[in-house]
C-alpha cells in the first residue's frame, strides 16, 4: 500500500486522473498487483516469482510453484562489464580513505547499508513510525531529503519490486515530480568518492563501447532498463532518472543521458536475448 504520508499526493494524483484519463499511468504504477507477485531472496541477490493469488494460499494447495528469478544487478553485471571487479577501491581496506569520511572500506559498504535503510524507510513509513525507528539520522541521509525538497521531488516508494522477461529488480527510490507530475526514478550512490568514473575497461554489448564500465555508467545502464520495464511491462511513463551521489562533500545528482534514455529498449533486448543471461 501506498505511504500513509503521502495520501495527500495520491488523492490529488487520482482527480487528476479523473479530469485525464489518458495521465501516466502513476496511480496505476504503484497499485500494480504484480508488485506482490516478487519478494526478494537474499542467496544469490536473486527474486522469487508467485502469483499474489497462490502467495496467499497454504503451500500444499497451490497450482504453481514458486520460481527464483534473477537479479537485474547480476544479470548487468554479466552481460555489460563482466570485466569490472571493485579490487582497486577495496585497496586499503585497513586504512583510512582521505576525505570519505570512513576508516575502511567495510565501513563505508556498512555506512551505504544503513543509509539506504533510513532513506527506504523516509519513502514507506509513515512520518512518526520513520522517527521512532529511526531517531538519529546519518548526515547523508538528512541532506538527501533536504535535496529532494530542493528539487520539488515528493519521494512515494522505495525498494518497489518490478518484473519483467525473466528478470527482476527493486528501485531505489520513486518521486513525484511536482512541477510535471510525472515519475521520476533514482538510484542512491552512498560515497563512490574516488571511484565513481573510475572504470577499466568499455562497456560491452550495443552502446557498450562509448561508455566505460565504472560505476556511475553501471547505474545509468541499471536506471534505463529500470526505466523500459516500467513503461513496457507496467505501462506507466517515466519524466526522468537521476543517479544520486551522497558523500561528505554533500549530494550530487546526475541525469541518465539521453542516449541512454531513448536506446533502453536496446539494451533490455540485448540483456534477456543473451546467451550469458540465466533464466
Amino acid at each position: 500500500m501506498p505511504s500513509t504520508k503521502n495520501n495527500a499526493v495520491l488523492r490529488a494524483l487520482q482527480q487528476q486522473k479523473e479530469r485525464n484519463p489518458n495521465e501516466d499511468g502513476v496511480l496505476a504504477f504503484l497499485n500494480h498487483p504484480r508488485h506482490g507477485d516478487i519478494r526478494f531472496c537474499p542467496i544469490g541477490k536473486s527474486f522469487k516469482y508467485l502469483p499474489r493469488e497462490e502467495r496467499r494460499k497454504r503451500p500444499a494447495q497451490r497450482t504453481t510453484k514458486e520460481v527464483r528469478v534473477p537479479g537485474l544487478t547480476n544479470q548487468l553485471k554479466r552481460v555489460f562489464w563482466p570485466d569490472y571487479s571493485y579490487d582497486e577501491a577495496k585497496k586499503g581496506a585497513n586504512q583510512k580513505v582521505p576525505g570519505t569520511g570512513v576508516r575502511s572500506s567495510r565501513e563505508g559498504l556498512n555506512r551505504g547499508k544503513m543509509v539506504h535503510r533510513q532513506l527506504r524507510d523516509y519513502f514507506n513509513l509513515d512520518e512518526t513510525k520513520f522517527h521512532i525507528k529511526h531517531p538519529v539520522l546519518h548526515p547523508f541521509t538528512t541532506n538527501a531529503m533536504v535535496s529532494l525538497t530542493e528539487y520539488g521531488l515528493i519521494p512515494l516508494r522505495a525498494e518497489l519490486p518490478i518484473y519483467g522477461s525473466g528478470v527482476a529488480t527493486a528501485i531505489d527510490a520513486i518521486c513525484l515530480d511536482k512541477e510535471t507530475s510525472g515519475l521520476v526514478l533514482i538510484e542512491w550512490k552512498t560515497g563512490f568518492d574516488n571511484y565513481l568514473l573510475k572504470g577499466n575497461a568499455a562497456m560491452k554489448g550495443p552502446l557498450g563501447g562509448r561508455y566505460s564500465n565504472c560505476p556511475l555508467h553501471q547505474a545509468f545502464f541499471q536506471l534505463a532498463i529500470e526505466k523500459h520495464i516500467v513503461e513496457t511491462h507496467y505501462g506507466a511513463r517515466i519524466h526522468a532518472s537521476h543517479v544520486i551521489q551522497l558523500t561528505q562533500d554533500g549530494v550530487t545528482p546526475r541525469i541518465l543521458p539521453e542516449e541512454l534514455d531513448q536506446q533502453s529498449g536496446l539494451l533490455y533486448e540485448h540483456m534477456v536475448s543473451s546467451k550469458q543471461v540465466k533464466r
